[in-house]
Formats: C-alpha cells, sequence, structure tokens
C-alpha cells in the first residue's frame, strides 16, 4: 500500500491544516462560481417564450452544397 501512497504524493500521516485565508479565499470563490451559475440559469430558465435571437435563421448560405 505505500507504493500507492508514493504515486499519489502525499503520505497519510501529514496533517494538514487550512488557513484562514485559504479558507476566505475558498469561500470566495465558491459562492461567485455558484451565485454565476444560478444567475445563468435563472436568465435561461426563467425566460417567458423564445425569441428570434435564441434561433439560428434559416436563410444562411453555408456554402455546403456547392
Amino acid at each position: 500500500m505505500n507504493g500507492w501512497l508514493a504515486i499519489l504524493g502525499q503520505p497519510a500521516t501529514d496533517d494538514v491544516d487550512l488557513t484562514i485565508g485559504g479558507l476566505i479565499v475558498m469561500t470566495i470563490s465558491v459562492v461567485l462560481v455558484l451565485g454565476l451559475m444560478i444567475f445563468c440559469m435563472g436568465r435561461i430558465l426563467g425566460e417567458k417564450r423564445p425569441t428570434e435571437r435564441h434561433h439560428t435563421p434559416l436563410d444562411i448560405d453555408t456554402h455546403d452544397r456547392d
């Protein structure tokens, strides 16, 4: 089993604590990511009906049949 721990690079006996600064940075980043996700999902799912800007116009000539 010691071979797997050496591959991972972290021995099981070391006790690493999270500092106050690390906790603050982690909390801010998690809150920002979750807030952005909630904002984006609210904008997408909260729209009453689809608008023209969500659809591709059918008259675009892609030249794929040339």
